[in-house]
């Protein structure tokens, strides 16, 4: 594993800052590696030496590359084996743009006589239509892939170990920020990069929010607030602040507070400029849920 990454640092830097995101976890016996969407990166280490360490590092940036295309794609597909399997080719068609090495039993589009360029989505509808399914990963040297393509190993489901939504967007926009910058320095015009890889650039890491604030809102809030609400505890008959003029929120007599809240951020030594930025697109957006102008910040 050392030597495989060790590889992808010297020769294709550009993937490596994600591959240090992914978690290993050994799952012995099964003769493959593969990633869940959580990052965690299952693999057999007594197989992996049987490979050179170019191998090794190809099979990792296959692995990073499942990570920034977001497996939600292939978790969408009715049959997660094919799903797999299909969105292997335009991964390892991308990989062969970057003269990346990868074991002479790694699937292409070409493989099946199907035309490159595609999205997974297109080549799974063309695997299912032809026929297509993929090998026993048991059989040879294995097979690389994700969590649920490899389901026919009969593995046992990995401990919830993974890591955060919004660290997995980190990743995913830094990764695909890398190889934006390595593609315009090496000069690609948009002929010369293939139609998938271009659909992976499309990503732009906009600043969305990872955490689902209205479902968790309305709990807490619920919860907190629900006797001022039901006017148990709130006989006030101040004057509305002048913010509730704006947000529709005119009650005479009886009103209820707008809540103050209060966030704590961690500012430790584990903590870099990203993580932090992280942080304050989901205070901007817990806030924005809230209908808020200030909070409290510790």
């Amino acid at each position: 594993m050392q030597q495989g990454r060790q590889y992808v640092k010297a020769k294709f830097p550009y993937f490596y800052n994600t591959l240090l995101g992914l978690i290993p976890h050994h799952v012995r016996g099964i003769k493959t590696m593969f990633v869940t969407r959580a990052m965690v990166l299952g693999c057999d280490f007594e197989w992996l030496p049987s490979l050179p360490s170019e191998q090794v590092g190809g099979i990792l940036i296959h692995e990073v590359m499942h990570i920034l295309r977001d497996l939600r794609r292939i978790e969408a597909m009715p049959n997660p084996q094919v799903a797999s399997y299909a969105f292997d080719m335009p991964i390892n068609d991308d990989l062969k743009t970057f003269g990346v090495t990868l074991p002479p039993w790694a699937v292409y589009s070409s493989t099946h006589g199907f035309p490159p360029g595609l999205p997974g989505e297109k080549y799974y509808e063309l695997c299912i239509e032809k026929g297509i399914f993929p090998p026993d990963p048991q059989i040879g040297a294995g097979r690389c892939g994700t969590c649920d393509g490899i389901e026919l190993l009969d593995v046992a489901p990995i401990e919830d170990m993974g890591r955060l939504p919004a660290e997995i967007m980190h990743f995913r926009r830094q990764g695909i920020q890398d190889i934006k910058a390595h593609i315009d320095g090496r000069g690609y015009g948009r002929g010369q990069v293939p139609g998938s890889l271009r659909e992976l650039l499309q990503f732009k890491g906009d600043e969305e929010a990872v955490i689902p604030w209205s479902q968790v809102l309305n709990s807490v809030m619920g919860r907190t607030f629900g006797r001022v609400v039901q006017g148990h505890a709130d006989y006030s008959m101040r004057r509305p602040a002048k913010r509730s003029y704006s947000l529709g929120l005119l009650r005479p007599g009886l009103i209820g507070y707008e809540p103050n809240v209060v966030v704590i951020e961690d500012t430790s030594g584990s903590m870099g400029p990203h993580q932090l930025k992280e942080n304050r697109v989901e205070i901007a957006n817990a806030m924005k849920k809230l209908g808020l102008s200030d909070v409290w910040w510790i």
